[in-house]
């Protein structure tokens, strides 16, 4: 598999990224072996209004660039950006990078030797990624340990259902693996949260503990690794607590999208705790709701996040 030249192609997605953009290009450049495993840098751009797309051009060899841009009236958002950029990769592979973030030289490499070490049917690979500031100085050198996540979290669909611990910027995947993702759900609440849900169910997940990029922080991160001070939580409890609330409605209803697309390939045990999960949170009878609690046996990544969703299960959909 190895001796196949341009088996990679990398999907960016750009919005306005002209301060950030020229550090993550020139890393994937510079990357070990690009030239050989890397078809296409596939940017899509959701109507910068900056110099973002001149800088690239000036930086990518025009062989290596196809760019892609969004002729609608308004912007499309990061998820479905970065869904359109996947439509246009023809490779056997592609990797999903953010504009703002630096990848390390051995990034490739590493991925491509556990690639040869994995040859799965469907396969999504990803990394740890240290967590830096807008300098590039270091906040931490885990994602994971920085964001109390266990990466192992993934191979739990359950856990899965309820949280996403996986950056898309981490990920590699095949094209098969893609096909069964495709179409996402309009409640796709991210792609790579999609993305590996449906490598737990269809395929094979490979985690790679070497932090192989630099997630950068700064004020206009779409995501980001969030992590809030307990004075900034107090002052902001309220705005917290709604918004953590109505991500919460999302989820479910991501959740009962995926049972219908891909239901019939969900083990039965994970499938009925999904169900005994979204049922709990619709019905209306608190005598059911207890009943529905009684089975879920629900743990989140930390003991707080695990205690607000049966608070939300218990209040329900309001």
């Amino acid at each position: 598999m190895t001796s196949d030249k341009g088996l990679i192609d990398i999907v960016i997605a750009t919005c306005n990224g002209e301060k950030y953009i020229k550090e993550q290009i020139c890393s994937i450049i510079e990357l070990e072996l690009f030239d050989v495993y890397i078809r296409k840098i596939i940017v899509c751009d959701d109507k910068s209004e900056d110099n973002t797309l001149a800088i690239i051009r000036s930086l990518v060899h025009h062989d290596k660039l196809m760019l892609v841009t969004n002729g609608e009236t308004t912007r499309l958002g990061p998820t479905k950006n970065f869904i359109k950029g996947m439509s246009f990769a023809e490779a056997e592979f592609i990797m999903l990078s953010d504009q703002d973030d630096v990848w390390c030289n051995q990034k490739l490499k590493i991925y491509i030797d556990a690639l040869n070490n994995n040859k799965n049917e469907n396969l999504l690979i990803f990394s740890d990624l240290s967590v830096v500031n807008s300098e590039l100085k270091i906040i931490s050198p885990s994602f994971y340990r920085y964001q109390h996540f266990n990466p192992q979290s993934v191979y739990n669909l359950k856990s899965l259902f309820l949280e996403n611990v996986v950056p898309g910027c981490t990920m590699m995947f095949n094209r098969r693996l893609l096909n069964k993702a495709v179409p996402l759900a309009n409640s796709c609440r991210m792609h790579d949260w999609w993305l590996i849900l449906c490598a737990a169910v269809y395929g094979k997940i490979v985690y790679i503990d070497e932090s192989l990029s630099q997630y950068r922080q700064h004020s206009n991160n779409q995501v980001g690794a969030q992590r809030k001070g307990i004075i900034d939580k107090l002052f902001n409890l309220s705005k917290i607590f709604k918004t953590t609330k109505q991500n919460f409605k999302k989820t479910i209803s991501q959740l009962n999208d995926f049972l219908i697309i891909h239901g019939k390939h969900i083990p039965e045990t994970e499938r009925l705790w999904a169900v005994h999960l979204i049922n709990c949170y619709y019905e209306k009878k608190i005598i059911k709701k207890i009943g529905y609690l009684t089975k879920l046996k629900i743990k989140k990544s930390t003991p707080m996040k695990t205690l607000l969703v049966y608070l939300f299960l218990i209040t329900g959909e309001r």
